[in-house]
């Protein structure tokens, strides 16, 4: 039987929905609207998958070439598989989604953007840790 303890669950929503209210007010010139902030917030969400992906395909290839549990195996895990896969699946959705859009008018969108993406994919992290 799983139990999830709800504090812990709460603990890790939490830190992502305050940052992403305090983006939110910081966007003072012109508000971002609520439905796109959302659905970068769900492409965050849905980068976890891709990078999960993308690091056990990239962990498949490594363990071919490089043993497995030594410093050159876990650096390059860790520093390129790990770091390119999660940035790389943030990236990657955060400008299909928003490069072309009416919306992104201001510098600081671009900020507010990024920010909701990867709090999105910190939230999904910060559940698949305490669950």
């Amino acid at each position: 039987m799983l139990f999830f303890n709800p504090i812990l669950i709460i603990a890790s929503i939490l830190p992502a929905l305050y940052l992403m209210l305090r983006v939110y007010r910081l966007d003072r010139i012109e508000k971002e609207p609520p439905y796109l902030l959302f659905a970068l917030f769900r492409l965050g969400i849905f980068a976890t998958v891709i990078a999960m992906v993308l690091e056990w395909i990239g962990s498949s290839i490594l363990q071919s070439y490089v043993e497995e549990e030594t410093l050159l195996y876990n650096a390059i895990m860790y520093f390129i598989i790990v770091a390119f896969s999660e940035e790389g699946a943030k990236y990657f959705l955060l400008k299909r989604r928003t490069w072309n859009d009416p919306n992104f008018n201001y510098t600081f969108d671009g900020i507010v953007y990024a920010v909701f993406v990867s709090l999105g994919f910190a939230l999904a992290e910060n559940i698949m840790y305490v669950m």
